[in-house]
């Protein structure tokens, strides 16, 4: 999850310059066992800091997985990497923005169109990476939905004037070791 995690903070960095207007994003989130949106990454007190809806950090948008990730072998290419392995990733992603305008559909398609026009490079750290692509799955631009899939409250709960969309998309790549085999320090 450390070249997922990379290839989001790209991601993230992307849409904000894409969207502007002070626009910050976060990722990558999870469910917690209490339903939150916590990021993946914990502190070094060993908690996960929360990063999904919020009307009082302003205009903004957060990245969580929407499913199980799965990693396959690439079977019957030529060796390209030195370690040998060449891996196709998928993971299921859902982008969930939140903001202060009238329109959720203007709100939505800006999203949409930054998401989608993302630039990725073709290495990270110790990857060669082949085919990464962000390939659309859903969307919705109704807010209480989004709000009672994300904060698992009732609907009718949401009392705040800002617009919440959501762009589901799956981040796809293959990759293989650019280099010599890295040593992966765990902890």
């Amino acid at each position: 999850m450390t070249l997922a995690q990379t290839i989001v903070d790209e991601i993230i960095k992307q849409v904000e310059t894409a969207i502007g207007n002070d626009v910050n994003g976060d990722g990558i989130g999870i469910f917690d066992i209490s339903g939150h949106v916590v990021s993946l990454e914990v502190s070094k007190t060993g908690e996960r800091q929360y990063i999904g809806l919020d009307d009082t950090k302003g205009n903004r948008f957060y990245i969580r997985l929407n499913g199980s990730v799965t990693e396959s072998r690439i079977t019957g290419g030529s060796k390209r990497g030195s370690c040998g392995t060449e891996d196709r990733t998928r993971i299921p992603m859902k982008l969930v923005a939140q903001h202060f305008c009238e329109d959720p559909k203007k709100l939505l398609e800006g999203y949409k169109r930054a998401l989608y026009r993302v630039k990725l490079p073709k290495r990270f750290d110790d990857f060669a990476m082949q085919y990464t692509r962000i390939n659309p799955a859903s969307m919705n631009p109704i807010p209480w939905d989004v709000f009672a899939a994300e904060t698992k409250k009732d609907p009718s709960e949401l009392k705040s004037m800002m617009q919440i969309v959501s762009v589901d998309f799956i981040l796809e790549y293959q990759y293989n070791y650019a280099d010599d085999c890295p040593t992966i320090n765990i902890c």
